[in-house]
Formats: C-alpha cells, structure tokens, sequence
C-alpha cells in the first residue's frame, strides 16, 4: 500500500510539472494568450518563441496585457523577429486562414510592425500579410487572411518585425504582444468575377502573389504599403485592399489590366467601394478614381467623391476609351485636401465592359492552289440583335484588279460563337513583285461603317518581311549610351549595344528596352510597365522577345522589384502567354554569371544564382509543347566558358578585362557575353539563326 501510494504521489507531481503546449490543433486554431505563462524559460514558452535577426531581442512576461499577462519584445534592431512557431501544420493550397495579434509599444517610441509568414528553411519572412502602426496609448489589432498558395504550404510561423521604418518612426525597442491566433475559415467570402465582358475584384480569395499580378503604384506611394487586410472588409470574413503609407496627395494605388479587351471606342462602367479606417489620421477625404494609362503618368479620367469613416462609400461612373492601353484604374487623393490621408480601404471593385468595338484580325497563308484567309472577328453576342462578318478578298497588280473572292456570310448565333471567324480560299497564281493581296470584312457588327479594318499581304515589301528582336533585360543587356556621352570614364557596357551588329536591320531590326536595375516584377506590373507595353503593343506575328532578366529578381531589396522564386516563374509564364498571344516568339536566357571581389570569395560563394536559371529551365519545360518558346542556360555555359579564361588568364586579369565590377562587364566582357549567345542561337532550331550575319 506505502509503495503504491508513493508510486501515485510521484505519479501526480509528474504531471503537475506538465504543460499543454500550444499546438495546431486539428480544427485548424491556434491561440496564445499568455495568461498562464510564469517563465520564458520553461517549456510552454520554448516551444512557441523563435527569436532571430541580428542582433536577437529577447523576451519577458508583463502582467499590463489587454485581459491579463503579455509578452515584452525587447528589440535592440529593426531587423530583430519574434517568431512563433508551429502556427501551422499541414497547409493545403486554397485554404483561408484568419492571422491575428495585438500589439503596443512599451515605449514612448511610435512605429510600423509588419505581419509576416515564416517557413522553417528560411530566416526570413516569405510573405507580410498585415502592416499597422502602433503607440503606447492603445492595443492595435494586426490582422489579414492568409489564402495558401502552391509554395506556401511549408509554411508554418508567424512573425513580426518593424522593419523599414517611415518618416516620423522610431526604434520602439520594446513591443507588448498578447492575444495571438490563427483561425482556419470556412469557403465563405465571395468570388471575384471573370467574364468576356466584366472583371469583379472582391479581394477575398487573394493572396499576395495574386495581389503582385494586379498591383502599380503611382507619385510616390510605397508599393510595400499596399496590403490585403481583414480589417473593416465589407464582407463578413472576406478582405480589402489597404492602401497606406501614403505622404503625398497624388500618391496613387493602381489596379492594371482590369478592362477586358480594351480598345479604344469600348464603353465601360467602371464601381468600387473606398471607405477611411477607423486607424487614420483624419475622418474625411476627397479620393479620385480614375482611368489609368500606364503609359502616362496622370489618370486619363477621374471622378471625385468624399469618403468617411462611418461607411463605405460606392465611386461610379462611365468613360469610353480613347487608346487601347487605358486599361487600369487608379485612386488618389483629391490635391486640394488640406490634410493627406495616410491610408484607405478599397473593396468590391467592378470593371464592365457595356459597349464593344468589333475588332477584326487577319491570318493569310499561301497553299499550292493559291491562299488561304482567315478574317476573325471580336466582338459580343448580344442577344436580340444578329450580327455577322463577310470577308472579300482581292488580288490585286498595282491598282488593278486581278481576281477576287467573297466569302460566306457568317453570323453570331449564340455566346459560343465567339470569336467569329470566317475563311475563304483564293484561287490564284503565286504573286508576282508588283501584285498583292488585300482582304476586307463586312460587318453590321459596327454602327457607323459596314467595312472593318483591312489588310495588305504583299510580301514583296521589305517592310512587310522585316522582324522586330525586342529585348526586356536589366542591366547586363542595356543601352549606356546617354550615361557614356555625360560620361565617357564610363565603363559598364551593356551586350544589348552590339547585337544589332549580327542582324542586316532589313531583316531584323533591334528594339532594346531593357533597363538598368528592374526585375520581370518590375516590368510587368511596377516602374518599367511601359517598357513592357511598348513591346507587347508593337508586337507582330513572327517577332522575337528575349528575355533575359533575373539578377534583380534574386537580389534585389525593393519590393517593387524582388520576387520569390515560385513569383519569377509566374511573371515568366505571363511573358510567354502575352507574346504568343500575339503570335511571338520567346526566347528565355538565364541569368549571366557574377563573380565576387577576390578568387577565393568566389570560391566560396560560387554561382549562388543558379536556383533563377533552373527556375527559368523549369518554365520552359513546362512550355515545351509550345512551339515558339526557346531557352538557353547562358548562366551554365557563361560559367564553363569563364572558368577555362580564369585559368589562362588568372582570376584578377580576367575580372578587371571583362568585368566592369563583380556584376557587370566592360565592352570587351559584354561583347564576349553575346558571342556566347550568338553561338546558343547558332546551335538551337530557332529560325532566328536564320538572319544572323556573322
């Protein structure tokens, strides 16, 4: 009896020293209050904190939290974290999980603390979800939906960091945080909507990848203060954009590519709900929305309407386009405010495309008995009215007719009829110089003119032969030419100078676009947008795009610039979708080589790039069923090239003979760079070796 009632004694001081850690529970729910916390040091802490960054803070327990005991992050730097770990466990691509903390400075210091997401193999956040300033005067509540994508599903912490810290902030060097939860939710929010006709953004099903695909910014809004958040949404549990850190009237949040199809003539009716946080600085503005031309620097069109705290306000108006770029929205504030708003929200945005310009495309291919055209019309079926196209096609021998052909008539019966398209067989012989062919489309589709846009096949033109070679790179492919005439010391050479040189301009004539510093982000959707525009507008049937980006992407600090690996691979398919959309032909180059200050650093370091290159492989084979889609490992075959030259030549020589610094080359180093390229076309089935010269 003594000894089992000592086995028992033991058995209940045992567990009298256990503690239920925080876990993920299988509801999908994860809360910390800290109420019961007595030391940082024993197990129920340990299992949760992670503390990084350099130097690390540390943590004590506070008894002023909001119902009770808190946690005090001592932070010596604005690049120390706190982490808390096993936040999630088992995340599956679409799911929808509510992170939320409050957090108040111990301080009389003020700043911005950033939510992030935290993955076990990386240090640093993968994602910031939520972003919020806080004082010692109240609890702040930093909360937003995480929707978990394909790369996200190793996730599983949460974290802050006052990093990057605003004008006016400071060191707070001690933040309070209680109340940490993340609450799995159900499918509830609302889809956004994606038709022929209408784009409808709820933002409840967003996550920042999707976020990075529709977002511009304008003036000198900060790209990174543009958040989804679940703060003050109009739905129940879905989300709004949060458009904060804002310092000028005129800084603008932009929404690109939400008018579909848009050309010029098209009418849309354009809504959005915008309402000022509870958080901001004032309790009523003037915001502006308007028609966005990322080309231009202005909105093209706006409309004015107050805004308050108390309620969501609907902004709605109608504007035809005048040019086929006009297919953004943008909101700012209105310049005669006497006091900038700091932030806003934005909800519920609906671009509807009322009225369509019938447009009309041509397609002629030459056969054994003579040619084949396709005219193919967009437009809208419209129900109750009948529309149709009839193609003509004429040959013709300067202005004389030679032979004609008329098509059948071919009419919109129902939805699935879109597009229309319509084709004939002109039987002919072979065109002689001298003699071409122009096709006509009727149409009662337009209002004004029966007659559509025509086309001119005369292949006897050298303009009509010549191709276009578009090149979208950084700073190892552009042009330096006005830098070198302010100043000829220069050295740094761009290969995107020089391949002009390997091309007869008739056949192929060079448009280099690239841009010192930018990223595939950057050129699709923030500082270089219209450096992208300009080549997908320009774009012809049979052009070439190369396509050489990915240092910056990788390295860069700017967040209109960096992008994860999983974010390089998707801007990389949107490039191969919009060029072959226009009949382009893609050519992908990984990412040049860069060396470091001293051999034996490079040594150490060696091609820490590589994992862009084999991101950019990756895409190609995904795309290998598209004819037009080329790749070429210029970093691979750089590197092997390199390091035969480091042994002739010695790693010093050979840095300071083709290297300007330990990225970019001098002349002879960026001509060297494009004859390894030239030798990558020469050895591929792309028929661009076909027009090179030398």
């Amino acid at each position: 009896m003594k000894k089992f009632v000592s086995l028992l004694l033991t058995l209940m001081l045992v567990l009298s020293t256990l503690v239920i850690l925080p876990v993920f529970s299988q509801s999908g729910e994860f809360k910390l209050t800290f109420d019961d916390w007595e030391s940082i040091d024993n197990a129920q802490a340990k299992a949760v904190i992670d503390l990084g960054g350099q130097p690390t803070g540390t943590i004590e327990i506070t008894t002023e939290g909001r119902n009770g005991k808190a946690i005090i992050f001592n932070q010596p730097d604005d690049n120390s974290k706190l982490r808390f770990k096993n936040a999630f466990s088992n995340l599956t691509s679409g799911e929808t999980y509510t992170v939320t903390l409050y957090a108040k400075s111990a301080s009389d210091a003020k700043g911005e603390i950033s939510l992030g997401l935290y993955k076990d193999s990386n240090a640093n956040p993968v994602a910031t979800i939520a972003k919020e300033k806080i004082d010692n005067t109240k609890w702040t509540k930093i909360s937003a939906n995480f929707v978990v994508s394909e790369n996200q599903t190793d996730v599983t912490k949460i974290g802050i960091i006052q990093s990057g810290m605003q004008e006016g902030d400071s060191l707070i060097g001690k933040i309070m945080i209680d109340d940490v939860s993340v609450q799995k939710l159900g499918s509830s929010g609302k889809e956004d909507t994606d038709t022929l006709r209408v784009k409808g953004i709820t933002f409840d099903k967003w996550d920042s990848s999707v976020l990075q695909s529709h977002l511009s910014t304008g003036g000198t809004q900060p790209y990174e203060n543009i958040m989804l958040t679940n703060i003050e949404a109009r739905g129940d549990e879905g989300m709004c954009l949060k458009v904060g850190g804002r310092k000028n009237t005129y800084d603008r949040a932009k929404l690109v590519r939400v008018a579909k199809s848009a050309a010029a003539g098209n009418e849309y009716n354009y809504s959005a709900y915008v309402k000022i946080p509870n958080e901001a600085n004032i309790d009523t503005a003037t915001i502006i929305m308007g028609v966005s031309d990322l080309n231009k620097t202005d909105s093209v069109y706006m409309v004015e309407k107050e805004i308050n705290k108390k309620e969501w306000t609907k902004i709605e108006f109608t504007y035809t386009l005048k040019n086929d770029s006009e297919d953004s929205i943008a909101f700012e504030q209105k310049s005669e405010d006497k006091t900038v708003l700091t932030e806003y929200l934005v909800d519920d945005v609906t671009v509807e495309c009322t009225k369509r310009v019938p447009t009309v495309s041509y397609d002629v291919d030459k056969t054994d008995s003579g040619y084949v055209i396709n005219a193919s019309l967009d437009d809208y079926y419209e129900e109750g009215k009948t529309k149709y196209i009839q193609t003509i096609a004429v040959k013709y021998n300067g202005t004389e007719l030679v032979a004609a052909k008329m098509g059948e008539k071919k009419v919109f019966s129902s939805k699935t009829t879109y597009p229309l398209n319509d084709t004939i067989n002109l039987e002919t012989q072979p065109l002689k110089e001298g003699e071409y062919i122009k096709v006509y489309s009727m149409s009662d589709a337009d209002e004004n003119l029966p007659i559509l846009s025509s086309y001119k096949y005369n292949p006897f033109d050298p303009a009509f032969n010549q191709k276009t070679l578009h090149l979208i790179g950084d700073s190892i492919v552009a042009d330096y030419s006005e830098q070198i005439a302010k100043k000829p010391e220069s050295v740094t050479r761009g290969w995107g100078m020089y391949i002009q040189e390997y091309f007869n301009e008739n056949d192929v004539k060079v448009n280099n676009q690239a841009k010192s510093g930018e990223s595939t982000k950057s050129f699709l959707y923030t500082n270089v947008v219209q450096r992208w525009l300009n080549v997908k507008n320009s774009l012809e049937e049979g052009d070439y795009v190369i396509i050489c980006l990915g240092i910056n992407d990788f390295g860069s600090k700017s967040p209109t610039r960096k992008v994860t690996v999983q974010e390089y691979k998707q801007n990389l398919q949107r490039f191969i979708d919009e060029i072959s959309a226009k009949g382009g032909k893609t050519i992908l180059l990984t990412l040049t080589t860069t060396l470091n200050s001293t051999k034996e650093e490079y040594a150490k370091n060696g091609n820490f790039r590589r994992s862009m290159a084999d991101a950019m492989i990756e895409v190609a084979n995904n795309n290998k069923d598209n004819e037009n889609v080329y790749c070429y490992d210029l970093n691979q075959y750089m590197l092997d090239k390199m390091l035969k030259l480091i042994d002739e030549k010695g790693y010093d020589e050979f840095k300071s003979e083709y290297f300007a610094d330990n990225t970019h080359q001098t002349e002879k180093g960026s001509r060297w760079v494009l004859s390894l390229i030239i030798d990558l076309i020469k050895n591929s089935d792309c028929d661009l070796k076909d027009y090179l010269i030398k």
